[in-house]
């Protein structure tokens, strides 16, 4: 059985951990987008857009860092942690 949504339909996203910036926030998306794609597609890369990054990550000069959130199960598509940094 497939899994199909209207496209106009939302749900919101609540993220959790990672930078003050994000942690608590909660972040509209397309049900389809969080419900009807593979769980390791689901998520989101994250600007911060103060900069403030921690200091590890602040020290490198040219690298533009995203705050990585993904849900950690399928039950909880809606409740995305952070994963950590990557480059971009």
């Amino acid at each position: 059985m497939t899994n199909t949504f209207s496209t106009d339909a939302t749900v919101t996203v609540r993220l959790v951990g990672g930078h003050p910036q994000w942690d608590g926030e909660t972040l509209t998306y397309s049900r389809a987008s969080v419900h009807g794609v593979p769980l390791g597609d689901v998520g989101a890369l994250l600007m911060i857009p103060d900069g403030s990054y921690p200091d590890h990550l602040s020290m490198q000069e040219g690298v533009d860092w995203r705050a990585h959130y993904a849900p950690d199960a399928d039950d909880t598509r809606e409740t995305w942690t952070f994963q950590g940094w990557i480059p971009s």
